[in-house]
């Protein structure tokens, strides 16, 4: 009870004393808080490197969860279940818990469409036969990942562009922008010219398209994740494109409809995002606004967020650059009271953390990355403080 709360009813209680009117004792209890704890935790993603430095370079900074991105694999596809028996020993013996998997990297012999599509191509292309047995291949590493204790999978596949490499970057950031400090921050201003780009080879692709070819694969995998007791997240595509960029239609431009639009493809328990605050701010005309927030909102009390990577921008869709959680134009303590109070459970991830001045000083972007992880356990901290 506050101070003045407390005043007021002593007085009352005293005064009715004096005129003789009965008054019930009751002993006074303090405020208790209606906020639930947040069980969200620090988890890291950005690197795969179960060495001793490294693992010595997470537990100095409380990392105790970590998602593996490259994942050895047989020419087919299929993950090397002795290897992945292998990093979980690791993790175990150093206290370390795999929380999460990524097949996004998978690679095939036969990839013909590789050019065009990051990850699993020929789900993406719909390729009549090719599909199915990718299918497959995800559905025999969801039963991997299940034997080694792994309680999470994710993607994060899009139709590329462009055809080479080097164009290929250009067309996910195409400059960078350095602060006073010299840190260098990746960045991404659409083309005012983009309606005139060449369309991708192959035509294409359609937005009925895509949700086709994505119910097809849900339809298909989450009864396998189900048995399994997986959850699989999907990371949308980063960044959001106007409709018929190169031909594509990408599907979460309309960022807050395409999400509930992919989410309706199924429903599985076991399916739901990996929501990435950075790209949904990227596609947002006002990232400061409470559209975030009521995203945020919406898939946490539905328990349709996996894992949340808490990357900040400045600016927004079209044109935007990306910087350290503090210091863009996303209000992070709000995010982070949304996901308490729906009590979200589960990862919160640093992610494109700049590089310094000088690359060769930090290759790996560990000071960066360091800075991420106390921001991240604060802020934890921080709302699990509020009364």
């Amino acid at each position: 009870m506050k101070r003045r709360k407390f005043g007021i009813t002593l007085v009352s209680g005293v005064a009715g004393a004096a005129t003789g009117s009965i008054v019930n004792a009751h002993q006074v209890q303090p405020e208790q808080s209606i906020k639930p704890k947040a069980r969200m935790y620090l988890s890291e993603d950005h690197w795969d490197k179960f060495t001793e430095d490294h693992i010595g370079y997470l537990k100095r900074h409380g990392v105790k969860h970590v998602e593996v991105e490259h994942i050895k694999q047989a020419e087919n596809g299929d993950w090397d279940l002795d290897e992945l028996k292998r990093l979980r020993d690791i993790a175990d013996k150093n206290d370390l818990t795999i929380n999460m998997l990524n097949f996004s990297k998978t690679r095939y012999k036969s990839d013909r469409n590789k050019e065009l599509f990051r990850g699993n191509n020929h789900i993406m292309a719909g390729t009549e036969g090719e599909r199915d047995r990718q299918i497959d291949v995800i559905a025999r590493n969801i039963e991997k990942a299940a034997a080694i204790g792994v309680p999470a999978m994710r993607y994060h596949w899009r139709v590329i562009p462009a055809i080479t490499p080097s164009q290929r970057r250009k067309d996910y950031r195409n400059h960078k922008v350095t602060d006073t400090g010299g840190n260098k921050f990746l960045a991404w201003k659409l083309p005012d010219n983009w309606r005139e780009l060449p369309v991708i080879p192959g035509g294409g692709m359609k937005l009925n398209q895509f949700w086709e070819r994505m119910k097809y694969y849900l339809d298909r995998i989450m009864p396998v994740a189900e048995e399994y007791g997986m959850r699989i997240a999907c990371h949308p595509p980063d960044p959001p494109l106007p409709p018929g960029y190169r031909g594509v239609d990408t599907w979460n431009y309309d960022t807050f409809n395409g999400l509930k639009k992919y989410l309706s493809l199924t429903d599985s328990p076991n399916f739901g995002f990996l929501m990435c605050v950075g790209t949904i701010g990227e596609g947002l005309v006002d990232p400061s606004s409470d559209e975030l927030i009521d995203i945020m909102k919406y898939f946490g009390e539905r328990k349709k967020i996996f894992a949340v990577h808490l990357r900040n921008i400045k600016g927004s869709r079209n044109n935007f650059s990306e910087w350290y959680p503090d210091s863009g134009d996303m209000d992070f303590a709000r995010v982070m009271k949304t996901l308490r109070d729906v009590e979200y459970p589960h990862s919160i991830l640093v992610d494109h953390m700049p590089s310094l001045p000088n690359h060769h000083d930090d290759p790996d972007r560990k000071q960066a990355y360091a800075f991420g992880f106390g921001y991240i356990q604060a802020m934890i901290q921080a709302v699990n403080s509020e009364s």
